[in-house]
């Protein structure tokens, strides 16, 4: 093997483990911070449920047309002929 082809192999492979090591440092150093970021968006979505009671949950008129279309329909009784 050549000099440069040698000088070549050897950065691409320190190259490769820098990026390697520099991906996993930002994965172990993000996840916590991402995790810990949504718990915080969860508690005060729930802190502001809990002060606001139903209001917090959307506008009214939104919530009593999503209940019409969730509930069952009452059927019609079928007509029976004597």
């Amino acid at each position: 093997m050549s000099f440069v082809t040698g000088a070549l192999c050897t950065a691409g492979l320190a190259a490769f483990a820098i990026a390697v090591f520099v991906g996993g440092f930002y994965l172990l150093t993000y996840r916590p911070y991402a995790k810990k970021k949504q718990a915080s968006e969860r508690a005060s979505a729930a802190e502001r449920a809990r002060a606001g009671g139903l209001a917090a949950l959307g506008q009214p008129e939104q919530r009593t047309r999503q209940a019409a279309e969730s509930a069952p329909r009452p059927q019609a009784p079928a007509a029976t002929h004597p």
